[in-house]
Order: structure tokens, then C-alpha cells, then sequence
């Protein structure tokens, strides 16, 4: 029986790839940060949070256009941020944290109201 090491068992054509792959991964992750970051310093509130999907991800709908598929942190705290923005309150992205593991975020309203979630992926508004 033959053992190989993991290593070897990519050839050239398929390190390539992974290679590419890696990069447009790491490319859309800036991308979003970016965006992300923009939505921060600029305040723009949110204006929708809708359920996507049934895995538990969460559409989040920025005023400046900005939208992102996300995943709260599972207290139903978006549910209550998309409540907040549906009765007029605004709610902000106030903290965005963006590392090896991805891109974290939260969204406050009023002076206590917050909720975590972590950035999925990017979505488009309808």
C-alpha cells in the first residue's frame, strides 16, 4: 500500500487554481470590508433585514445600497434591529471587525439595543 503525503497528491494545474481561488476569496473579503467601512464612516442606517433563505442567514439592506448576506449571533438580535429600522429608529453599524476568521459585525440602535453577526458573503438589493 502506497502513502502519500498530502502534498503530493496536488499536482501543478490544481495548486494553481487553489492558489487563484485563495486570492479572489481574500479579494471579495477586502471588497466587503471596504464596503463595509464605508457604511460605518458614513452612517448610513439600516433599512431592511429580511430572512434569506433556511439556513439562518439574514439580508441586511443598507440606506447608501450596501447589501450583505449575514449571520447573527443567534439572540434574535437582528430581528429586533430590522423592528428598530421598521418603526424609524436608526440603526448604525457601530463596530466592524475584519480578521482571519472573516468580517464581524454590530449594529446598534437607541443607547443600549446592539446585535452581533458575522458577514456571510455579498448579496445584491432586489
Amino acid at each position: 500500500m502506497r502513502h502519500d503525503r498530502f502534498e503530493e497528491l496536488f499536482d501543478d494545474e490544481l495548486r494553481r487554481q487553489l492558489t487563484s481561488t485563495s486570492a479572489a476569496h481574500s479579494d471579495l473579503r477586502g471588497a466587503l470590508a471596504e464596503a463595509l467601512l464605508r457604511v460605518r464612516n458614513r452612517a448610513a442606517p439600516l433599512r431592511h433585514a429580511e430572512a434569506f433563505g433556511s439556513e439562518g442567514a439574514v439580508r441586511l439592506r443598507f440606506a447608501d445600497g450596501t447589501t450583505v448576506l449575514v449571520r447573527g449571533d443567534g439572540k434574535g438580535g437582528l430581528g429586533m434591529a430590522a423592528v428598530a429600522a421598521v418603526r424609524g429608529e436608526t440603526v448604525l453599524l457601530s463596530r466592524l471587525q475584519v480578521d482571519a476568521a472573516g468580517i464581524d459585525g454590530v449594529v446598534s440602535w437607541g443607547r443600549r439595543h446592539h446585535a452581533h453577526f458575522h458577514v456571510l458573503g455579498a448579496d445584491q438589493p432586489d
